[in-house]
């Protein structure tokens, strides 16, 4: 069974995020790679630059240092959509796929959000050097309605496998 984490070309990319998604961000700012096992795709990871301007701090239900939420142009990359196959969890995959893509930004940091419940989610991600910094609302269309911020303060340290 050979594994292969890779940059995703922009129809494979397509194809992952969706139509819906794609439109909503400025062409350039993102990055996907994908993992295969044995040419099938069995996870993704999907992301973007936030932009100096961001509303995404002002909506944390509670205040947070300045210096936290202060964006400039190339501080912050967002992972935004992050999935392995069930069947191959617990096998390097997503930890591979968080280091391609996370390794390979030129941002200095990182925030993602994760649903409350989700608990051996956030334990990998705090294991992986994410800390929570509060909560957000997930608006009418969000998978849930209250997400956990985290924020991965350096990104310097990882290298892509």
């Amino acid at each position: 069974m050979a594994q292969t984490v890779t940059p995703a070309a922009s129809p494979t990319a397509s194809r992952l995020i969706g139509a819906g998604r794609r439109r909503r961000y400025p062409r350039g700012y993102g990055s996907v790679v994908v993992a295969r096992v044995d040419e099938q795709l069995v996870g993704f990871a999907y992301g973007f630059a936030l932009a100096a301007d961001t509303k995404r701090w002002s909506r944390l239900s509670a205040p947070v240092a300045p210096e936290v939420v202060e964006e400039w142009p190339g501080r912050t990359f967002l992972l935004f959509d992050f999935a392995v196959h069930d069947s191959l969890r617990g096998r390097g995959v997503g930890r591979a796929l968080h280091d391609r893509l996370l390794g390979s930004r030129a941002e200095e940091r990182a925030t993602l959000m994760v649903q409350p419940v989700a608990g051996d989610t956030k334990a990998i991600y705090e294991h992986w050097g994410w800390r929570k910094i509060g909560q957000t609302e997930g608006g009418p269309t969000a998978a849930a309605p209250v997400f956990d911020v985290y924020l991965r303060d350096q990104l310097g340290d990882l290298v892509p496998s």
